[in-house]
């Protein structure tokens, strides 16, 4: 398509780019087709010169398989060269996580990769949603890198608790879904009981192994459920 004929395309509307309903997100991911897809993702990161590929390549997968009430459905716009210095990084943490065990006694190798883990979520959320598009829209994220980081260290904290980290992950991803911008807005509504109760309903149907997949699949297209969307008013 050239310039002249996209000067005489009108530009879209709300209702032309996004589904006129507010409503919950509607995933749609297959138990297996996630699984060995999240296990050669994983494979393909470990390895870093192919990190950048395998986490784009899954994370593409992730957003076409999210629909919008009512219709639309999510798309990764995003490239190798924009995508290598997140998935290289992340890539060698995991061997620089490794490389702690014998170098450092373990509470300060616990807090050094909180604090890596915590900067690595930060800068996969700031990369990820500015590049999430439905149809020909754009979101976008007004969070800081720091305020996603803290949230992170808050969520780990919880971790010690054993049931403080599903209040400290729904809060985080409220904060978060606060925070998108564009033509939707985004609103986290589990509750950190339901949170904590769908992820120990996880960890026993993992119990037999071969279930992992099901029920990992359950858990992530109930976690991506709690989104709301609703379009913003003049938009």
């Amino acid at each position: 398509m050239t310039e002249a004929s996209l000067s005489r395309d009108p530009p879209a509307t709300a209702s032309e780019r996004f589904p006129p309903t507010a409503g919950p997100l509607e995933p749609a991911f297959p138990a297996w087709g996630l699984a060995w897809r999240w296990i050669v993702s994983w494979l393909g990161v470990l390895t870093v010169v192919g990190a950048p590929w395998a986490g784009l390549w899954f994370y593409r997968w992730c957003a076409e398989r999210i629909a919008l009430p009512g219709g639309g459905r999510l798309r990764l716009d995003a490239d190798v060269r924009g995508a290598w210095p997140l998935f290289v990084a992340t890539g060698l943490a995991g061997w620089l996580e490794d490389g702690l065990a014998d170098a450092l006694d373990r509470p300060s190798r616990l807090v050094i990769s909180v604090l890596i883990e915590a900067a690595l979520w930060a800068w996969l959320v700031k990369w990820l949603i500015p590049r999430l598009r439905v149809d020909e829209s754009r979101l976008g994220f007004e969070g800081s890198f720091l305020g996603l980081a803290a949230w992170t260290v808050l969520f780990y904290l919880g971790v010690v608790s054993l049931i403080g980290w599903a209040w400290a992950l729904k809060n985080m991803l409220r904060w978060t879904a606060d925070r998108v911008a564009g033509p939707v807005a985004v609103e986290f509504c589990g509750s950190g009981a339901r949170i904590l109760g769908r992820t120990a309903l996880l960890l026993v149907a993992c119990l037999p192994v071969v279930t992992i997949p099901w029920a990992l699949a359950r858990w992530m297209n109930w976690m991506v459920s709690q989104f709301e969307v609703r379009p913003r008013p003049g938009e």
